[in-house]
């Protein structure tokens, strides 16, 4: 996945983080907590 959006936006100048696991915003213990952590957070600077 990270793969086919760095190709979409190649010309573009970013960066592109993927913490998994390192930083999630719920527990995994729940499925509700799962769910929250199943995302994609895109932050847009300059």
């Amino acid at each position: 996945m990270l793969a086919g959006l760095e190709q979409r936006l190649d010309g573009l100048t970013g960066v592109i983080k993927a913490y998994g696991e390192s930083r999630p915003v719920a527990t995994n213990k729940t499925a509700k907590g799962r769910a929250l952590n199943r995302r994609v957070t895109i932050t847009v600077t300059g």
